[in-house]
């Protein structure tokens, strides 16, 4: 179950992982682990050691979906903390014509990831 990071100095040795489908499975896997360390991962493209992990382990690739939010006034879509930020541009170019307000420069990141280090880009607002 041995895990690094995309730049290979975190290593991460979890006693259990999952791979949740569904937000009711995070919270099964949350209730059923009360009171251990549980982290989060995405692509873990990050350098820091915030996602070392002995206990348990989330992995939340599968969490990608983008959903238009229906009959909404602004500009809204529900995104899964899994999703790559290449799959959210993707899909919002291809649904409707969208594009996020800001982008960093590494677009391998989930939308978690992003907004959990506080990723910024071009634009005037930050993804968190």
């Amino acid at each position: 179950m041995q895990r690094h990071n995309f730049g290979g100095n975190v290593q991460l040795n979890p006693n259990t992982r999952y791979l949740p489908a569904t937000e009711q499975e995070v919270v099964e896997i949350l209730d059923l682990h009360r009171g251990q360390r549980i982290r989060c991962i995405g692509r873990l493209h990050s350098w820091s050691r915030a996602v070392e992990c002995n206990d348990v382990l989330l992995d939340l690739r599968h969490l990608n979906q983008v959903n238009p939010v229906p009959d909404s006034e602004a500009l809204v879509v529900t995104v899964g903390a899994g999703c790559q930020i290449k799959h959210l541009l993707s899909d919002l170019e291809r649904l409707k014509n969208w594009a996020l307000p800001s982008l960093g420069l590494i677009t391998e990141q989930t939308v978690a990831g992003a907004v959990s280090t506080g990723t910024h880009g071009s634009g005037r607002n930050s993804l968190s």
